[in-house]
């Protein structure tokens, strides 16, 4: 194993193909824009698995309703709207939310990356990872075994946490139609009376 120095780390999150499979089954009957931003390497690279993802048979669904859409750092073009009722995306969306939100279209919306967007009405559903879950799994996995083992944090792999939820407002599955029987058993989520 290659010396990091004294680093280790957790990566989290809902892979790209996690995300569609979820957002496709939640909201059957809605057009999906992913956005990104190409000057940003995090938007690159999730775009390049939401392409893999859309590749997969099990996701041809969802895949006829995706549409992957360049934005300049904070807003989605105009043009680029008509087609999509729902938007996603990775770092850009999370950066630019509120301005991403300003420059939208009437009736048009935002899947967040945080319970912030959902308080800000920024966005109608989230996806975020449990950090209660991830530090303690840090702490267990990570610290913990260096400590107790003495062991350079460099000589830890770094773990992948799987912890992921989805928070969507009650207002949004009455007014999205959104169908949350079709994802109880594969994610947790949580409903929010933010409306």
């Amino acid at each position: 194993m290659e010396d990091r120095g004294n680093i280790s780390g957790i990566t989290y999150g809902a892979s790209a193909k996690r995300r569609l499979e979820i957002i496709g089954k939640l909201f059957p009957k809605k057009q999906i824009g992913f956005v990104y931003d190409s000057k940003r390497d995090a938007d690159e690279h999730f775009k390049e698995e939401i392409l893999v993802a859309l590749k997969d048979s099990k996701l041809s669904g969802v895949a006829n309703r995706t549409k992957l859409i360049a934005i300049n750092e904070d807003s989605i073009p105009e043009d680029a709207q008509e087609n999509c009722d729902i938007f996603l995306g990775y770092y850009s969306v999370g950066t630019f939310m509120h301005q991403i939100k300003l420059s939208m279209k009437e009736g048009k919306h935002l899947i967040g990356t945080t319970r912030k967007d959902l308080l800000a009405k920024n966005a109608i559903a989230v996806f975020e990872c449990d950090n209660r879950k991830n530090g303690q799994l840090a702490a267990e996995k990570i610290i913990g075994r260096s400590v107790s083992n003495n062991l350079a944090l460099s000589k830890i792999p770094y773990i992948y946490s799987s912890s992921e939820r989805l928070i969507i407002t009650k207002n949004a599955i009455n007014k999205f139609e959104a169908d949350v029987s079709n994802v109880e058993h594969e994610v947790d989520y949580i409903l929010e009376n933010i409306d």
